[in-house]
């Protein structure tokens, strides 16, 4: 039996504090063959360049934080917002083919994410040319822009 705790989170916090990417995941699956089902843990400065999946589905249920989830058109404009509280929305599912971005708000947030398998690198999602690299001198410029759809 797998399990989430306490110690678990505050580890993962730890690791994503001192990051370059400020994030931290955990795999709860054990093979590539199956569905990814993972924790992902990030502070308020990570920054998810937005992307698609070309052929998964992809569900984040929050378990800590507050955090926003967009979904764009094929040039970046904004189509849809979700705010997930923790409270009112806990759950969202990104359908295959959807540009989408995951925006922290919190200081720290924790999300219990799953995704269809198996799981290729190569080929497990597309990032938005229209959206600044990971890691990139504008990528934090353009963090605070997402942000803004939440203020």
């Amino acid at each position: 039996m797998k399990t989430i705790d306490a110690a678990l989170i505050a580890e993962l916090k730890r690791k994503a504090s001192q990051s370059p990417r400020l994030r931290a995941n955990y795999n709860l699956h054990t093979s590539v063959a199956e569905a990814s089902r993972f924790l992902n843990v990030g502070i308020s400065k990570t920054y998810w360049r937005p992307h698609k999946h070309e052929d998964k589905w992809e569900t984040g249920t929050l378990l800590e934080g507050r955090l926003g989830v967009l979904k764009f058109d094929e040039s970046g404009n904004i189509l849809e917002k979700v705010l997930l509280d923790g409270v009112d929305v806990r759950v969202v599912e990104v359908e295959p083919q959807e540009w989408h971005a995951i925006v922290p708000l919190s200081t720290y947030i924790v999300l219990f994410e799953t995704k269809k398998g198996p799981y290729v690198p190569e080929t497990d999602k597309v990032f938005a040319p229209w959206a600044p690299a990971e890691g990139s001198p504008d990528a934090q410029a353009y963090l605070q822009q997402l942000k803004r759809h939440f203020a």
